[in-house]
């Protein structure tokens, strides 16, 4: 019983994080200017190291900290390529 609730949390979770990761998308792709579409990029890296994490098996916490890794590295990335000009 207690495993049915966990996989039922988990699950819930997990296509809470899906929705709030669409919309903002979906609030991101209105933009055109260039910190925007940075933004466009740095959400769509995000999902696709979320998913491909996922699908390769490792666990929920890892994916989304290995997304949240990636954001940080385009982030810093980022501003390490503003301070240079």
């Amino acid at each position: 019983m207690l495993s049915l609730i966990y996989n039922l949390l988990s699950m819930g979770l997990f296509l809470g994080i899906i929705i709030v990761i669409l919309f903002i998308l979906y609030k991101s792709m209105k933009g055109t200017t260039t910190f925007q579409k940075l933004n466009r990029l740095t959400v769509l890296a995000m999902i696709i190291t979320f998913f491909g994490l996922v699908f390769l098996g490792y666990g929920f916490l890892n994916a989304v900290l290995g997304s949240i890794l990636v954001l940080l590295l385009i982030r810093i990335s980022y501003v390490i390529y503003v301070d240079s000009n």
